[in-house]
């Protein structure tokens, strides 16, 4: 069975609406395919970017930003043309990548500050995951406005745009923060984006039976993936500095990858209630980067972390048996 004449034996309003439509456009795609797309376009898009510059030759932020829309223009119009062809699919993303360059060129070479920047580009990236009708678009476009919104919070809090300099040279001038004002960072960058996701997996039936799943599917999947990865943008950025040995003077920042770790297990959650595999794996993977950061980031003897991983490991092992010993058999219910 399809999933049309499932929509239809079930009688969803979206089997015969346009939304049902625009939803089946990824079918019969795997979604290795899809990543791979996904990167050949960013680089189609990196090429384009030159052949850009080259032919409009901007040298000035209205430039950049007309050239930028422009881009954006094309890509939306070559989505709308055709949904369903690959190349044309792919030439629009790439076509979509150049022109969110230009237009974060545009915004940093206005020198708007580093923390309005930001928020723009934030608000840039959650609207084309409601203009652009491509699913893959979509879920990109979730993620890095994740990450948009982690590194804003950062730039907003602690205002590092008047005190120690402009852009980026602003977190290697400023001081470490004190345990108040990271928590507090943490806390209001990825908290929302987590009830957020929470509730979307809640009401699934509910969007799926209103015929969103065009527009919700992909932009949850991308959601989902910012809270396995995207969290790493939001730490200080004093731990990864690979130059330095110790972290004694950076003391309660190490537990940032813990932080992080605990929101890809609710990534790996979602993914389990969304019945993707993908998701799953994405978010474990998100989950053992961050492990790795921790013991790299800690500072303390090889030792001790080497004790302090085996705690953890039977935490984890304990944990898992406990889960298994909860879930009922079928022969012992019966």
């Amino acid at each position: 069975m399809t999933p049309e004449q499932l929509c239809t034996a079930l009688q969803l309003p979206a089997a015969n609406g346009h939304n049902n439509a625009n939803a089946s456009v990824e079918i019969g795609r795997p979604w290795y395919i899809s990543a791979l797309l996904n990167v050949s376009g960013w680089f189609a898009g990196l090429f384009l970017l030159f052949f850009v510059g080259i032919l409009f030759q901007p040298k000035t932020p209205e430039g950049f930003f007309f050239s930028g829309v422009f881009c954006l223009a094309a890509a939306f119009g070559l989505f709308m043309a055709d949904r369903r062809g690959d190349f044309v699919a792919q030439l629009a993303l790439a076509l979509s990548v150049a022109g969110q360059i230009l237009m974060v060129v545009a915004m940093f070479d206005a020198k708007l500050g580093a923390t309005l920047s930001l928020w723009a580009i934030f608000l840039m990236q959650a609207a084309l995951v409601f203009i652009m009708p491509n699913a893959l678009h979509r879920g990109l476009s979730a993620f890095f406005a994740c990450v948009a919104l982690s590194i804003a919070t950062r730039f907003a809090l602690f205002g590092t745009d008047n005190k120690y300099g402009f852009g980026w040279d602003a977190f290697i001038k400023a001081p470490p923060p004190t345990l108040s004002h990271a928590l507090l960072t943490w806390a209001a960058t990825w908290l929302p984006v987590a009830a957020l996701v929470w509730a979307l997996v809640r009401t699934e039936a509910q969007w799926m039976t209103r015929g969103r799943q065009a527009l919700v599917r992909p932009a949850l999947s991308g959601l989902i993936v910012g809270l396995a990865f995207a969290t790493m943008l939001s730490h200080p950025f004093e731990l990864f500095d690979m130059r330095r040995q110790h972290f004694e003077d950076t003391g309660f920042l190490a537990l940032w990858p813990i932080l992080s770790a605990i929101l890809a297990a609710a990534a790996i959650a979602a993914g389990f209630a969304l019945r993707s595999r993908a998701l799953m794996g994405i978010a474990f993977a998100g989950a053992l980067v961050h492990v790795s950061h921790f013991y790299y980031a800690l500072g303390t003897s090889l030792l001790s972390k080497s004790l302090l991983m085996i705690i953890m490991g039977g935490v984890c092992i304990a944990a898992a048996i406990a889960l298994r010993r909860s879930v009922v058999s079928p022969e012992a219910s019966s």
